[in-house]
Order: structure tokens, then sequence, then C-alpha cells
């Protein structure tokens, strides 16, 4: 398919999309590469202007909400799978089930796995916090509680947006914290 110009509309731009297999001209608006409105500007999800149905508030409302139930989900979730396997096999009797564990080349590669996501998820924590105590604090809720650390920090940024504010925001530095 092909894209042409036609004009500009507000932040957006009308783009006619051809098909190549039946030569029908359909207008098609896209918006800069973002993909929910930015701050002080009218842009809206293209989703939301092809559809039409939503509003950009109830959109960025929905998507507060689908977040927090999921990291909520993942946190709870983390929180009984951590005690049921606790009750099973102690974590304390590290000897016992060391070896076995050691053993198996998938575990020892999953644990690599999942420490480097940790660390990828903790420069980012680094990026949004300003004070060195806090860093040191959430490096070692990270690298000893995993995704329960990890689901509560996001928790924690979502309830901190103020009514209105766009989700994405939650991935950028605040300037007064």
């Amino acid at each position: 398919m092909r894209l042409r110009l036609t004009r500009n509309v507000g932040q957006g731009q009308v783009f006619t999309r051809t098909k190549w297999n039946l030569g029908q001209n359909v207008p098609l608006v896209l918006f800069p590469a973002e993909s929910y409105a930015a701050p002080n500007t009218g842009n809206i999800r293209n989703r939301e202007v092809r559809s039409g149905v939503l509003k950009k508030g109830q959109s960025l409302a929905f998507m507060r909400s689908f977040l927090i139930a999921l990291f909520g989900f993942i946190f709870t979730f983390m929180i009984v799978m951590t005690i049921r396997t606790q009750m099973k096999v102690s974590f304390w009797d590290f000897p016992a089930w060391q070896p076995a564990y050691a053993a198996n080349p998938w575990a020892v590669a999953t644990l690599y796995d999942a420490y480097f996501g940790f660390t990828t998820f903790f420069v980012w924590v680094c990026f949004k916090e300003r004070l060195f105590a806090a860093k040191v604090i959430w490096f070692v809720l990270i690298m000893g509680l995993g995704n329960i650390a990890m689901s509560f920090y996001v928790l924690r940024q979502l309830f901190k947006l103020k009514p209105g504010e766009p989700v994405m925001s939650v991935l950028t530095r605040r300037s007064a914290e």
C-alpha cells in the first residue's frame, strides 16, 4: 500500500492510502509516534480516531485502571506463589535443593535472564528516582524480591498520577518529587 500526504489537520496529517489490489483511495489520519495523548496537546490515539467511540479521558482512565489491575495481579500472584513455594521447600534449606537446581541448565539460564531483567528495570528506577538512598533501597528490594518489588514500584508510580495525567508520564522523570 502507498501513502500520499494530502493535508495537515491540527497536530496530525491526513494521508490517502491506496490499496494496491483495488486501487481505492482511503483517508487515513496519522498522528506523531506517540501512543497516548501528549500533555498540553489535542492529540488522541489513532484507534480513537478510527473508531470515534472512545474519548481521550476515557481511554486514559481505562489504561491506568488496566495497568493497576495487571500489576496488582502480578504483585498478589508473586506473593502467593512465594508463600506457597516456601511452605513446600524452604528457601533457607539451600544446601538440600541447590545441587539439583544448579544441575539443570535451563534453571540457571532462567535465573540469569531474570536478574538481567531486574537490572534493566533498575536502570529505569535510577532514571526515575533522584535520591541516592532511594536508588540503593530499590536496588536491594528489586534484587531480593524481584517481580514483587518491581510490580509494587509500578503500582506506586501509577497511584502517584494526578487525575487526567497521561499514563505515559509514569515512564518519565517528574520535575518535583
